[in-house]
């Protein structure tokens, strides 16, 4: 198998937007649950990134496999963010998780959440 060079990687991923990212994003989402044998209704997947949709881009429900990060949980709701931002962990906190009742709702109803993004934060 070819290696691509993760820093050239890195730059082609942060360059894609909203709706180039979700799709990278639900393809490898769908291709992990294929690779693992979760069938394909366990997952919805959304393109419609300038719709509201209350903060979940996509879901995997009743997986009966969990995958490491990507599926870290039986059922587990999902975020993409293309491009880049200069927004705080903070700020993309209250925005983009403590504001969406969809994402806070699947998080009282015990479901994993998973932010996928384009650009890197760090942790503060």
């Amino acid at each position: 198998m070819l290696w691509t060079n993760p820093t050239y990687l890195q730059t082609l991923i942060s360059g894609l937007d909203d709706t180039r990212f979700a799709a990278l994003a639900n393809a490898l989402l769908a291709a992990t649950a294929a690779q693992h044998g979760i069938s394909p209704a366990c997952l919805a997947l959304n393109l419609r990134v300038t719709e509201p949709d209350g903060g979940i881009d996509a879901q995997c429900i009743d997986s009966p496999i969990l995958v490491g990060r990507l599926i870290p949980s039986s059922s587990v709701d999902y975020q993409f963010k293309g491009g880049t931002t200069s927004r705080s962990v903070a700020k993309v906190v209250r925005e983009d998780i403590l504001n969406k009742p969809r994402v806070m709702a699947g998080l009282g109803d015990g479901h994993a959440f998973a932010y996928l993004a384009a650009w890197d934060r760090s942790n503060s």
